[in-house]
């Protein structure tokens, strides 16, 4: 896709023109407008054919033309290039991700991308809006990790979100680049208060059940599209709590338990045969000496 070097320190720059997602957006009418998955094969384009670029042997990284200058360009792959060796270290035989590994990371930094985010067609592709950058606030490391494992996400919401802040922390305070969102800006510091909030009780639920979003049924599919309908009020009790039973799961099965347990439809079952305690027994014990909640 790309037309030059891949090389481990010396940086390599495109340049771009005009921004052709936004003017397609603007032509479109509101009955054509672009699903999240189609917006993001168009920026690909877009900034594949005229963003400027700048790579390593890990990462690719393109913005929109003249969104940042040089310097800022080369320290933002420096910090990408260093996280994304740091999760490799970590996840070390549970790499999951297209080319076993060996396909660089793609970073598309874009005014038309909304919430960051992984592409849904299990390419190695990161989309940030401008924003994130501009405060100081890109989940890089989370999204780094959603490409990395794919195995938390693909039949597993909850499993997704937890393990990706629980390794973006872990390699945080391992003294590589900081782990930090717009969602949760003080990570597990106000996890008591999501567990014992109106948010934390609506969410629970959702937190150690099978299933992805697309696959959710009844309740489930009606809590996550309230999570969806208004994310300020109840994604950071959900992403904290995931995280936080995360790290209690790790704790008691360690990662390859944690796997096995993501990718089963039988969770409960699994983690039984694992660790003598179904999903519900250890979700009971995490919420007591995690979330100090009865």
């Amino acid at each position: 896709m790309f037309k030059h070097l891949l090389i481990l320190t010396t940086l390599i720059f495109t340049s771009a023109g005009t921004s052709q997602v936004s003017m397609a957006m603007q032509q479109s009418a509101p009955a054509e407008r672009l699903t999240i998955p189609q917006l993001d094969q168009q920026i690909v384009k877009e900034l594949s054919d005229t963003g400027e670029c700048v790579s390593t042997e890990h990462i690719v990284l393109c913005a929109q033309d003249g969104t940042f200058d040089e310097d800022t360009l080369t320290t933002l792959i420096a910090r990408f290039d260093e996280g994304a060796v740091a999760i490799r270290q970590y996840l070390g035989s549970q790499i999951d991700m297209p080319g076993n590994g060996s396909q660089p990371i793609e970073f598309f930094v874009h005014s038309d991308v909304g919430v960051p985010h992984t592409t849904i067609f299990h390419e190695p592709w990161i989309f940030l809006n401008i924003d994130t950058i501009t405060h100081d606030m890109i989940p890089y490391l989370h999204e780094m990790v959603h490409v990395m494992a794919q195995w938390s996400w693909r039949t597993s919401e909850w499993v997704g979100e937890g393990f990706a802040n629980h390794v973006a922390a872990h390699v945080a305070e391992s003294g590589v680049g900081y782990h930090r969102s717009f969602v949760l800006s003080d990570g597990l510091d106000s996890l008591l208060e999501f567990c014992s909030s109106d948010a934390g009780a609506a969410m629970l639920p959702l937190v150690g059940e099978p299933g992805r979003r697309n696959t959710f049924s009844g309740e489930n599919a009606a809590i996550f599209r309230k999570m969806m309908s208004d994310r300020r009020a109840y994604a950071p009790a959900y992403y904290a709590m995931s995280w936080s039973f995360t790290d209690y799961l790790i704790d008691k099965v360690e990662i390859e338990g944690l796997r096995a347990i993501a990718e089963s439809q039988e969770p409960s079952a699994v983690a039984e045969s694992i660790s003598g305690k179904t999903i519900e027994e250890h979700k009971r014990n995490w919420r007591q000496n995690y979330c100090h909640v009865g």
